[in-house]
């Protein structure tokens, strides 16, 4: 993945296992001046590692954004729309008041309807697929 000045990780589910396994390693904190994690489920009792990313907020004071994303309630703190609506309307950078533009590097992982419209959503910003042969600023794994 190209340098960037802020790493979005878009997870939903069992997705953001992936980026919690990153988190854990120096290199992400190391390379990105902001990261911000944001995590789609259905039901809040599914939002799990909180514990981890409180310390890390902690621990990279300024550094980590978090962004729960719960669908099926209504609970404070957490949006309730689709992680591609939050990224077309600008809600998500706006709350993480990071700007998600072509400075950024865009992780997604878990539903794959969620990376396709996501993917749409990002590219109607500017930010590109990224390859080997040609880097951007999106790399996806569908976790499902």
């Amino acid at each position: 993945m190209p340098d960037g000045d802020s790493l979005w990780m878009l997870s939903t589910g069992t997705g953001i296992g992936p980026f919690i396994s990153m988190l854990r390693t120096e290199k992400p904190w190391e390379r990105f001046k902001r990261i911000n994690l944001v995590h789609g489920v259905r039901v809040a009792e599914d939002l799990v590692y909180q514990g981890q990313i409180e310390q890390w907020q902690q621990e990279y004071p300024g550094q980590l954004g978090y962004q729960p994303i719960i669908t099926r309630e209504s609970i404070p703190g957490a949006f309730s729309a689709r992680i591609p609506e939050l990224i077309s309307s600008g809600q998500l950078s706006d709350a993480l008041e990071t700007p998600l533009d072509t400075s950024a590097q865009v992780m997604l992982c878990g539903n794959p309807d969620m990376i396709k419209e996501s993917r749409a959503a990002l590219a109607e910003l500017g930010l590109a697929k990224n390859t080997r042969r040609k880097p951007g600023n999106v790399t996806s794994e569908n976790y499902w």
